[in-house]
């Protein structure tokens, strides 16, 4: 997989806690955040598949992006909650241990290749702040081959 260019303006990203870690999406691709409810497991997926949760009348697949970065299972919590994106033509929930705020970003600002972490292949770069690196995480490359059941035909 090849690295993803980030984006060359200035943009907004919603930041959440990713286990230690402080990462980021782009604004752009997030529609809301919900709190995490039931969801119904899929058979035979991995373990970063969390299974399908009813968002608003629509079942959407979550994953949980810290066991999809890790390649581990972690166990919920009742504090988790789902930031619903939109990944190509279908929403699905990205399951965060906590969402903090909105930051602005400045592409001049982010480091292309900080060097060896494990979320390098979902990475548009890492980002400086007050409290370490903000790892700024692209959505489609997250979703991209995650194994997620294939939408139903129209």
């Amino acid at each position: 997989m090849g690295r993803v260019s980030p984006p060359s303006a200035t943009f907004e990203a919603l930041v959440f806690q990713l286990g230690e870690e402080l990462a980021a999406f782009p604004l752009a691709a997030v529609q809301e955040v919900v709190p995490i409810a039931t969801t119904v497991e899929l058979p035979e997926s991995p373990a970063w598949v969390v299974g399908v949760m009813d968002v608003r009348g629509e079942l959407v697949p979550v994953l949980d992006v810290w066991s999809r970065i890790h390649q581990r299972e972690r166990a919920l919590e009742l504090s988790d909650q789902v930031i619903v994106c939109e990944s190509g033509t279908r929403r699905v929930g990205l399951l965060v241990q906590d969402v903090h705020q909105v930051q602005t970003i400045v592409p001049e600002r982010l480091i292309a290749d900080p060097g060896s972490v494990e979320a390098a292949a979902y990475l548009l770069g890492a980002y400086p702040a007050a409290e370490g690196s903000l790892l700024v995480l692209d959505v489609d490359r997250l979703v991209q081959r995650s194994d997620l059941p294939e939408e139903p035909e129209a």
